[in-house]
C-alpha cells in the first residue's frame, strides 16, 4: 500500500504552525521562504503548496526564532550545523570547511614532526 504524502496550501501550513496562542500569518512564511531559500512546489496559477518535510523545516525555524530567541542569521546556522538531510543547505558548503580544517590539521602536524 502507497503512503500518501500530505499536502497543505500556505494558509493552512500557517494554521498547522500556530499554537500556543501564536498566530503564524502566510506573510511570515513567505519571508521565512525567501531568508531560509524555501521554494515550495506551485500550481500553474502559482499557488504554492507545502508537504510534511516543510511542516518540520517551518516548525524549526519558528522553535528557533520564537522559542530560543534566535536571529535569523543565528537560526540558519543552527540548521545548517543540525545537518537534517531535509534541510536546504548546500552538502558542499560544509565539506569544503572540514576538508580546509584537515589539511591545516596536516600542516601543523608535519611542522610538529619536524620539531621533533
Amino acid at each position: 500500500m502507497k503512503m500518501q504524502r500530505r499536502v497543505f496550501r500556505i494558509g493552512e501550513l500557517a494554521r498547522a504552525l500556530s499554537r500556543d496562542g501564536m498566530e503564524i500569518e502566510p506573510s511570515v512564511i513567505r519571508f521565512w521562504e525567501k531568508e531560509f531559500c524555501v521554494n515550495p512546489r506551485r500550481s500553474e496559477k502559482g499557488q504554492r503548496y507545502y508537504t510534511d518535510e516543510d511542516l518540520r523545516f517551518f516548525s524549526a525555524v519558528q522553535e528557533l526564532l520564537y522559542e530560543k530567541k534566535f536571529t535569523i542569521a543565528g537560526a540558519r546556522c543552527a540548521l545548517k550545523q543540525r545537518g537534517d538531510p531535509e534541510s536546504f543547505f548546500n552538502l558542499e558548503s560544509p565539506v569544503v570547511e572540514v576538508k580546509d580544517q584537515l589539511l591545516h590539521i596536516r600542516k601543523l602536524l608535519i611542522k610538529l614532526k619536524k620539531l621533533l
